[in-house]
């Protein structure tokens, strides 16, 4: 299952005892619902600037940018020329973590292989700057060849993020080969850390397998990643076969269990974790499948009951769910969908430099970004 096709039994694991949320009686603040831009291309990931400006990836293959006050500017910052095919397209964007002194925003994107090596196509991170609203000339920085007889259009992965250890990492799906995800000579269906040097992508030094770029393995089909300003921990969404959608801790050195023959005979993993105990264990699954992708933690000020919570979207159903973590952010206490009234939480979802919680709903009414602000309670 993946982010962009196609809700389920929810299972839960529960943490220590927090309690219960606080709810918007007690907190004195509600949310509601506005919208932000009205834009009918689906929209793939969000990325603020500092100064409030949204940049955003249409999976067609333009990033464009919005200010602050909500007018998008008219011409794309930027236009890669992708494929789109299955699940193809410009999936991932984020910004330096010195953007405001060099302008750099990095993007993940499908093109058609013009080479001469005969693949099908090529998946790349490419960074390019951006100078009053318009992006310059695109460096590639690390590219993946698919040869066209194994390339069956799905399980790209999704977006990339910078660490607080400033490294770059990137969620990568498995190609639709289970065998990737276990097998350390290919970078398929893997969580990957980068350090950027110049122009010029190296795996990182302290990565788990020396000389390799990857950080956790055994994943077939992480979508987005978060890191928790509470706790300094990776989260990511992953899609999963028929059963065992997944939002998972990423540890270093951690292999999440995909490999071929998974969920044979109706037998997932997580409904029997003792059979597989070199696995590492999801942090929160659905069967059946929801197909999360945007993830996002709340630590702003306009919605205080959503303090260090989770948030995720899930494609199939629309539904925006809100996890409250445990002290130690290593289990789910509670979960619940969110409210939006009559929009879906269909991609992607970010906090603002505002305090508000921007999300993106792709419908045929209402396509666009909308946000939670707070408002006082009745």
């Amino acid at each position: 299952m993946h982010k962009w096709i196609g809700a389920g039994l929810l299972v839960l694991l529960l943490g220590s005892a927090l309690g219960p949320p606080r709810s918007a009686a007690q907190s004195g603040i509600t949310h509601q619902v506005e919208p932000f831009l009205y834009h009918s291309a689906l929209i793939t990931a969000l990325a603020f600037a500092p100064d409030g400006r949204l940049f955003f990836a249409e999976r067609s293959g333009d990033v464009r940018l919005v200010s602050a006050a909500g007018e998008l500017q008219a011409e794309p910052v930027i236009r890669f020329d992708v494929d789109t095919l299955g699940e193809r397209g410009l999936i991932g964007l984020t910004l330096d973590p010195a953007y405001t002194e060099n302008g750099y925003l990095y993007a993940y994107y499908t093109a058609l292989d013009q080479g001469e090596f005969g693949y099908g196509i090529q998946q790349r991170l490419v960074r390019f700057t951006e100078d009053d609203g318009m992006g310059g000339e695109e460096v590639l920085l690390w590219e993946l060849g698919i040869p066209a007889a194994a390339d069956k259009g799905m399980h790209y992965g999704g977006n990339l993020r910078f660490g607080p250890d400033g490294l770059l990492y990137l969620a990568l799906g498995d190609n639709s080969v289970a065998a990737n995800a276990q097998d350390l000579t290919v970078q398929p269906g893997k969580i990957h850390r980068f350090a950027v040097e110049g122009d010029q992508l190296r795996p990182a030094e302290d990565n788990p397998w020396p000389g390799n770029s990857a950080y956790a393995i055994g994943l077939r089909n992480p979508i987005d990643l978060v890191f928790d300003p509470l706790s300094g921990a990776l989260f990511a969404t992953e899609n999963g076969p028929l059963c065992d959608d997944e939002v998972n801790r990423i540890e270093v050195g951690a292999n999440y269990g995909w490999r071929p023959r998974y969920g044979e005979d109706a037998l997932c993993d997580n409904e029997t974790p003792g059979l597989y105990p070199d696995y590492t264990a999801p942090l929160v699954y659905y069967t059946p499948t929801v197909a999360p992708v945007g993830i996002t933690v709340y630590t702003g000020e306009q919605l205080p009951e959503f303090y260090g919570n989770l948030f995720f979207c899930a494609w199939k159903d629309g539904r925006m769910r809100r996890l409250v973590l445990d002290e130690q952010r290593q289990a789910v206490l509670f979960q619940e969908s969110v409210d939006l009234r009559a929009t879906q939480c269909t991609t992607d979802v970010e906090m603002g430099p505002d305090g508000a919680l921007y999300y993106v709903s792709w419908t045929a009414s209402r396509a666009g970004i909308y946000r939670l602000v707070g408002v006082e309670a009745p």
